[in-house]
């Protein structure tokens, strides 16, 4: 008789598959980074609406030190208390989620029977609030506005500005979960690049105004009705300058050939005013010049 030779094939269970050095890698930044990122956008609908007014009032009291504002008007205890409940939020539905589903669970990578999701969701979110706080101390005793950056190293000021909240819920995850370098290298990219997304979803609905002044160049006389005339250069510009004249103007921003793309100056004519907002999406560099001309509206 023929030797039968029998196989057993067994079927791979949600969790090994989650257990793939990539899908798992993935998995774990991803989970990381998601209370506070959607607490973020969360913040973004807040403030576009308008809700919870009653808790935008600055953080430092509209305290000043030395004639100069602590942290600026911008910090406010209404965006302390979207980040730390949302975040708390978030948290404790993942850990929900968690419990019922065996991938998710595996690809979760904390012990929710030891660690409390609403304490951790509360800290990433106070974590990113609290690393902010340095940066505007010290941009206000510069003299840089709120969301602002200077003529000099703008990438770099805009860079920090960025950073420095990923790099505070990097610091409130270590309380309850040690990531690999490899593991909080990625969280850190990953959550920067969210968080520029945010801040540009911010500019383009109109929830945030960027106070950075490129320098601009218009002609000394302009063509007027009479009214007057503009002087050049224009070392800093405000955020809005008024000018009687009715005509249109040249004016040109020097931009890096990338932030040539994705700057878009904003600059509103009418009949009587030349008003220069001087909205910025991305911080340009200085050494290219793109021209661009408004007409009175």
């Amino acid at each position: 008789m023929g030797r039968v030779l029998a196989f057993r094939c067994d079927s791979v269970s949600p969790p090994a598959l989650a257990r793939s050095p990539l899908s798992s890698l993935a998995g774990r930044v991803a989970w990381i980074v998601a209370p506070v990122l959607l607490a973020g956008l969360g913040q973004v609908v807040v403030l576009k609406t308008g809700i919870l007014g009653g808790l935008a009032v600055p953080v430092d009291g509209d305290r000043q030190w030395r004639g100069k504002p602590v942290l600026g008007p911008r910090k406010t205890w209404r965006g302390v208390a979207i980040m730390t409940m949302l975040s708390a939020l978030v948290a404790a539905g993942q850990a929900m989620a968690a419990r019922r589903s065996a991938r998710l669970r595996a690809l979760s990578p904390f012990d929710y029977g030891r660690t409390n999701p609403w304490l951790l969701g509360f800290a990433l979110g106070l974590g990113y609030c609290l690393a902010e706080l340095p940066n505007s101390f010290v941009k206000r005793r510069l003299d840089i506005a709120p969301a602002g950056t200077t003529d000099r190293w703008a990438w770099l000021q805009y860079l920090v500005d960025q950073s420095d909240s990923v790099a505070g819920c990097l610091v409130a995850l270590r309380f309850f979960y040690k990531p690999s370098r490899l593991e909080a290298s990625l969280a850190f990219s990953s959550g920067l690049a969210l968080h520029v997304g945010v801040d540009q979803l911010m500019h383009a609905w109109g929830v945030k105004h960027r106070a950075y002044r490129p320098s601009i160049e218009i002609p000394s006389k302009l063509p007027t009705t009479g009214a007057g005339t503009l002087s050049r250069p224009y070392p800093r510009l405000p955020s809005t300058r008024e000018s009687t004249a009715a005509a249109p103007i040249t004016a040109k921003i020097r931009t890096s050939p990338v932030a040539k793309l994705i700057a878009r100056p904003m600059l509103t004519v009418t009949a009587a005013k030349v008003r220069l907002p001087a909205r910025v999406l991305w911080p340009p560099m200085t050494g290219h010049s793109t021209p661009c001309t408004c007409l009175p509206t």
